[in-house]
């Protein structure tokens, strides 16, 4: 069987996406019903449709085509899979679409037939209605090539059989030489899940899309993360390492993971950049993560009152805040912390209070952060704040099918203003809230 792993990466200036770092794997994602061993895969090859044109799939002659609709914006997903459609007709395709929270989006893309594999079954319950596994068959039977991987597959059930150290090595040979100079980064996972379950997160657990919180081995990233600078560098015209994001919800959660992987990499760090946790932020663990290559931390901020926080179920309070943006400035390193600006049923008092805490910050010497001052919440399916919006969003959720509004958006101009005002905000990356509707993404 060769199999070819198709992705569209330029589209939005990636290298490697993430249905690419699950490609390079080889077969450890595709349903058992498929792929009975490994011995069946004879060969396999990375085809990028952003630099080579559909009619040199065909010349090449898969007998398996495997692509991803995620993490494309819908309008993207569907023109990669309209192309996808016209070309190699007869040969199988799987889709991979996750995480589950996302699925009813794109499941329902046109052209059919089409299958997904799922990461979890219980996303095709909760997000197609299905209440067992009879009727789960009678509905695949039904849906035009729809599917889902099995207990006999990689992807159980059990959150525990999920986990990121299922996954072997990345083999960066997949992607050929031709390619390497188009490319502007590349993604790597790292992680699988979070620790937190924050209510309105996909990532965190709050859905059905990962259980529990695992990382890859320390020793195994670094070998990979070594095998893509040598492998890339060789064809990129002397560039020594290209660009690198990392997949990885939490970095600062596992101290002995930070230890282990700095031991690796300190003698020739990798750059990258990555996710941290403001609750778990030391000097320790931000000195050595920064000279095994860390060069731009993450960190969701989301609110700036108690109150509101508490309601996300974030881990952090707003004395962490001021602890950690404390340390982060002190440490030197180069960091972005999001703040979210609106939907989660934030009264004006809340908003004030919220203006007050900025005062607080900037009497206690915060000053020179780096907030990104985002647009309102996201309400996506399976999530806490979904299932239960606040009672303004309530009615439009239901009736018109909105997912994302702002409230208050003259007061939370305000907030921005004021960030501004105290060298508290990320002007680039900062978007002004605006009096207006979005509709889902």
């Amino acid at each position: 069987m060769k199999i070819a792993f198709v992705t569209l990466p330029r589209t939005h200036g990636f290298a490697l996406t993430e249905d690419c770092c699950w490609g390079l794997t080889r077969a450890r994602y595709l349903p058992a019903a498929l792929l009975a061993s490994a011995s069946q895969v004879e060969s396999s090859f990375f085809f990028d449709l952003s630099i080579e044109p559909p009619e040199n799939l065909e010349l090449l002659k898969p007998d398996l085509i495997v692509y991803s609709l995620f993490p494309y914006l819908p309008t993207i997903a569907g023109l990669l899979h309209s192309i996808m459609s016209k070309v190699c007709e007869g040969v199988p395709k799987i889709v991979l679409a996750v995480p589950p929270g996302y699925m009813e989006d794109y499941a329902r893309l046109e052209p059919n037939p089409f299958c997904v594999v799922y990461s979890e079954p219980e996303a095709v319950f909760s997000d197609f209605h299905v209440t067992s596994k009879e009727e789960l068959v009678e509905w695949r039977s039904g849906s035009r090539g729809t599917a889902w991987v099995d207990e006999t597959g990689l992807h159980r059930t059990e959150p525990l059989r999920t986990c990121i150290h299922a996954i072997k090595g990345t083999d960066w040979e997949l992607v050929p030489p031709s390619y390497w100079f188009h490319y502007d980064r590349v993604i790597y996972q790292i992680s699988r899940g979070c620790p937190w379950r924050c209510n309105f997160c996909v990532w965190g657990g709050s859905t059905v899309t990962d259980l529990t919180f695992r990382m890859r081995p320390a020793e195994q990233v670094a070998s990979d993360l070594t095998k893509l600078r040598e492998t890339a560098s060789r064809y990129m015209y002397g560039v020594a390492a290209i660009p690198l994001q990392t997949l990885s919800a939490q970095l600062t959660t596992d101290s002995r993971w930070i230890q282990e992987y700095h031991a690796l990499m300190e003698d020739r760090p990798y750059p990258f950049q990555g996710n941290i946790n403001l609750r778990e932020v030391t000097e320790e663990k931000l000195e050595l993560l920064s000279q095994a290559g860390m060069n731009l931390f993450f960190a969701g901020l989301e609110g700036l009152t108690d109150p509101l926080l508490r309601r996300m179920n974030k881990p952090h309070s707003f004395e962490d805040v001021i602890e950690s943006i404390r340390i982060l400035n002190e440490s030197g390193v180069n960091y972005s912390l999001k703040l979210i600006s609106g939907g989660y049923g934030e009264t004006q008092s809340e908003i004030r209070e919220c203006l007050d805490n900025i005062e607080i910050m900037r009497r206690r010497g915060i000053g020179h952060s780096k907030i990104v001052m985002g647009g309102p919440i996201v309400y996506y399916k399976g999530t806490v704040i979904a299932e239960n919006p606040p009672e303004e969003l309530a009615y439009d959720m239901r009736h018109k099918g909105l997912r994302q509004r702002y409230i208050h958006a003259d007061e939370w101009i305000t907030v921005r203003r004021k960030l501004r005002d105290y060298n508290l905000l990320d002007r680039v990356n900062s978007d002004y809230p605006v009096r207006r509707l979005k509709r889902p993404i």
